[in-house]
């Protein structure tokens, strides 16, 4: 698969606790077409997340973070605008986060 590189910042209000999920989609939207063309799901202590400062271990602690995370993606993924969304939900299930966003792959 091909290796997408994802960055994103901001800032965290409140502890993150050990069992924090989170989700991320992607959905391609050709003509009438809205197809999910990757899924992951996780816990946010085990994420393979690379930030500044510095997530160690858990809870994370607030502050601002700038964080990097490596996707591999499968290689047949079609040209088009894709809908990424993002979400972060607490132990107990209640969101925390949510973001959607539009790319392009050209």
């Amino acid at each position: 698969g091909t290796l997408t590189n994802v960055t994103f910042s901001g800032g965290l209000q409140q502890k993150l606790e050990r069992g924090t999920t989170f989700r991320l989609l992607a959905r391609v939207r050709v003509a009438f077409l809205n197809a999910v063309v990757y899924r992951n799901r996780g816990t946010i202590c085990e994420a393979p997340l690379q930030c500044t400062p510095s997530l160690n271990s858990c809870p994370f602690e607030p502050s601002r973070y700038s964080c990097h995370l490596a996707v591999r993606l499968p290689d047949n993924i079609p040209k088009g605008v894709y809908s990424i969304e993002a979400g972060l939900y607490s132990p107990d299930g209640a969101p925390l986060l949510c973001h959607v966003a539009d790319v392009a792959f050209a």
